[in-house]
């Protein structure tokens, strides 16, 4: 996710540090609802000690759970803080350097902050999430399901169980470009109980020419 996980986390980074500040300044007279931890989903299972090595050589592993709190409230009003155990998941070069994984979606915030998750992937029972707008590229985001339970083969091994996720760019939608399968910017391949095993993109939703960004090479999930 090239545009949607490198842009729009920038913009994230800015928007959560602002709201973080104005959070600081109240926080005696905020609340704070306390959950467990939020342990990880199977067609993304960022355990602790899991590991996994792709084609760019870039490696993916997830060290630990952190203790984090989100502001659920606009940064004008009093906090409402959301404390959250999220498995800590060091991505450089396959979604950002540090992030914070919430079942399917992910935050670069690690403190307190505004409650800020973008989307990688649809649940197997059709959620795909919310659309995200892009301020940089004007790009608004969304997710759509292209295959459930299906098997890709990257030689020589055979995944099955494998969920196929389009992004695409809803503002098109509004021109006519009602087809997600035929204007998507990039396709992504997760496993149940792999996660992450395949990334495709391409320049516009017009684009012929798909560019496979990596592929998986070894993991191990420490489930």
């Amino acid at each position: 996710m090239k545009v949607f996980l490198s842009i729009c986390f920038l913009a994230i980074f800015y928007i959560s540090f602002y709201s973080c500040s104005k959070d600081i300044a109240t926080v005696s007279q905020s609340h704070t609802t306390k959950i467990d931890t939020i342990f990880p989903k199977s067609y993304f299972p960022t355990y602790p000690g899991s590991w996994w090595t792709y084609s760019n050589g870039a490696t993916m592993k997830t060290d630990k759970y952190v203790d984090l709190r989100y502001n659920k409230n606009d940064y004008r009003t009093t906090p409402e803080y959301e404390e959250y155990v999220l498995p800590r998941l060091l991505a450089k070069s396959i979604f950002y350097d540090t992030v914070y994984v919430k079942g399917y979606s992910l935050s670069t915030c690690g403190g307190t902050c505004g409650s800020y998750f973008v989307p990688i992937l649809c649940d197997p029972n059709g959620d795909c999430g919310e659309g995200h707008w892009d301020y940089f590229s004007g790009h608004q985001w969304s997710l759509a399901i292209w295959k459930t339970d299906t098997s890709v083969v990257i030689n020589p091994t055979i995944y099955s169980h494998t969920l196929i996720t389009l992004q695409y760019d809803a503002g098109y939608f509004g021109i006519g470009m009602n087809n997600a399968e035929q204007y998507w910017m990039t396709r992504e391949y997760y496993t149940k109980d792999i996660g992450l095993i395949k990334r495709e993109e391409r320049n516009t939703p017009f684009d012929t020419v798909i560019t496979t960004k990596f592929t998986l090479v070894s993991y191990h999930i420490n489930k």
